[in-house]
Order: C-alpha cells, then structure tokens, then sequence
C-alpha cells in the first residue's frame, strides 16, 4: 500500500500495518455467485498471531465462524465484509472475505488475472481491517 491512504491509516492507529499478501484473481475469486476472494493461508507473509488476536484465532477455530471487517476498496471506498478461515481438505485452509464481495470487485472492475495486494491494520477501536490495492 503506498502513499496517502497508507499515510492515512499509519496515522489513524499505532497497532501497525501488515502485507498479508499479493495474489492473481482467480476465476473462482470473480466468477459471479462465488462471492468471495480466497487467500491460502500458507501464501499469506504475516503469522495468525500477528495480525489477528487471540479471541479473533478463536472464532476462526469454530465449524464456520466469521466476523465482519471493514475493508478499504482499491477505489477508497470502505465496505463492511466477513472475514472467515475457511478448511482446504485435511491440512490446508484459506482465509476468505465475503458477503459484499461482488459488489467490491464490480465497483473496482476487478477482473481474473488482476494483481492484487491485500494489507491488514486496525482502527483505534481493535477492529480489524483490510485495505486491497489493484497492481497496474
């Protein structure tokens, strides 16, 4: 994330900034009725424990739990998803961000094969929150 919404968020909270991860959309992440962009959790560059609190690793521990982040779109605008961690077979797992996911990758023209990075900070309030930036 670089210049003035990195500024903004660094300036809006002292608990840090994280790189969690750089991907290419898939089609799984755009096709319509997905609804959800995927992010292996052994792609991901930060520990669990880093970016995410004990009570948070708790509730991702549970059959199919989620809670709602804030999340600032590649446009600026901040939408309101959920943040699960969803099972991959017996040894693997992604984390997942859904419910208003269509309407994020339509309103950022977000299309398979894009470059994407995706940070995590938190407001002073401890909620956690993700910021997407589209890689030209």
């Amino acid at each position: 994330m670089t210049g003035t919404a990195l500024e903004d968020v660094n300036n809006n909270n002292n608990n840090g900034v994280f790189f969690l991860i750089q991907k290419q959309l898939t089609n799984s992440d755009i096709i319509p009725g997905q609804s959800r962009l995927t992010m292996p959790v052994r792609q991901v560059l930060v520990e669990e424990g880093r970016f995410l609190t004990e009570e948070e690793r708790g509730l991702l521990g549970k059959d199919k739990p989620r809670f709602p982040v804030k999340l600032i779109e590649p446009n600026l605008n901040v939408s309101e998803l959920n943040f699960q961690r969803w099972p991959i077979g017996k040894t693997s797992s992604s984390y997942v961000l859904k419910t208003k996911w269509s309407q994020v990758k339509e309103d950022n023209n977000l299309r398979t094969d894009d470059v994407i990075q995706v940070w995590s900070f938190r407001l002073r309030s401890s909620q956690l929150c993700f910021a997407i930036v589209k890689i030209d």
